[in-house]
């Protein structure tokens, strides 16, 4: 390999390279043959973040999730959501206030622009906790448009386990306190 640009640690070892280019660019820090833009040999540390493509990797975004069928009165109502490459994660917590109710078959909005383009709601796992401690039920998301998803959990029905689409009463009559947690991926179809 022909270095264009080659810098040396001449007080450790002569010739040993530090930091070394090649003919099309590519940088090699800790090595001499560079197979990408940025080829490191060793650990890499760095104080700000990580980005692919301008993104930043494993920070997450806020976001004030968007329902249907809820009204949210003095509900906490909060989201969070990171993009790895073609994979979006998110985290969504409702907590029930004296003011929420649920009028009919929950449903939620993903928290993304590009919802449209992502496959089916899978990945998804539900969580419905009641205050009082005596009820805990998980289910999933059932893609219901291209955008959002019905809220489901699964209920024992005489032999069988089945899903039903979360409402005012299922799994339990929802009061103040109660919580509805959803976390999931999808990725780019």
């Amino acid at each position: 390999m022909a270095s264009v640009l080659r810098f040396d640690d001449w007080e450790t070892t002569l010739g040993t390279g530090v930091v070394s280019t090649d003919g099309s660019g590519n940088v090699a820090v800790g090595g001499s043959s560079p197979s990408y833009k940025l080829d490191v040999t060793g650990d890499i540390n760095a104080t700000g973040g990580l980005r692919i493509g301008g993104t930043a990797i494993g920070e997450w975004t806020t976001f004030t999730p968007v329902w249907d069928n809820v009204t949210i009165g003095n509900a906490i109502n909060n989201g969070w959501y990171t993009k790895i490459k073609d994979t979006t994660f998110y985290r969504v917590e409702f907590v029930f206030g004296s003011t929420s109710s649920f009028a009919g078959d929950v449903m939620f909005y993903f928290p993304f622009a590009d919802a449209e383009t992502y496959t089916a709601a899978a990945n998804a796992q539900v969580w419905c906790e009641d205050s009082s401690g005596s009820v805990d039920r998980y289910g999933s998301l059932y893609r219901w448009a291209t955008n959002r998803a019905k809220v489901a959990v699964y209920l024992v029905s005489g032999s069988y386990v089945g899903a039903d689409f979360v409402d005012a009463t299922t799994p339990f009559t929802w009061a103040s306190g109660d919580r509805l947690i959803i976390t999931g991926s999808v990725r780019e179809s």
